[in-house]
């Protein structure tokens, strides 16, 4: 059914959004925090995969670290270092 396949879509977007929404504000600057550092904000990603995450969008966003590294580093004043 063509709704449902449209929701589950729309979903799942939300859901791989979240992931990239949260790791870009631990590593970036606010005016209320520092960044966090790139092995810190995917080791709490990870702890919170299956409890605020979903857990497959969490494997996806770790499976695809370096492709989310070089865009964020596109996208932001200063660089992060690759994950350890």
């Amino acid at each position: 059914d063509f709704h449902r396949k449209a929701v589950l879509s729309r979903l799942l977007c939300q859901l791989n959004v979240a992931v990239a929404d949260v790791f870009d504000a631990l590593t970036s600057v606010r005016p209320y925090k520092s960044a966090w550092s790139l092995h810190d904000s995917i080791d709490y990603i990870k702890k919170l995969k299956g409890a605020h995450f979903d857990p497959d969008c969490v494997d996806a966003f770790v499976r695809q670290l370096d492709k989310v590294i070089e865009i964020h580093n596109s996208l932001r004043d200063e660089p992060v270092k690759r994950y350890k």
